[in-house]
């Protein structure tokens, strides 16, 4: 689960969870993916285009495709709207 946005000082705000079965299902492709690229911060959305790294976000986001069991679910709240 994580969120973005500042509940008190940004207009939106999100809630995600990634829900699995079996975790590791997940996360043993995605520590290989790790490794392979070198790559072991933190999958923030607004570096996507930096440093090139489109194709390592590419591959994070195939190994919760490639798990087939996994689902996710997201919350978005807009504070102007009203």
């Amino acid at each position: 689960m994580d969120e973005t946005g500042a509940v008190k000082s940004d207009r939106i705000f999100a809630v995600g969870i990634l829900k699995c079965p079996s975790p590791a299902v997940v996360q043993r492709p995605f520590q290989v993916m790790r490794d392979k690229n070198h790559f072991y911060q933190e999958l923030k959305w607004n570096e996507l285009n930096r440093r090139g790294l489109l194709p390592v976000y590419r591959e994070a986001v195939d190994c919760f495709f490639r798990c087939g069991e996994a689902t996710f679910a997201s919350f978005v709240a807009d504070k102007a709207t009203r």
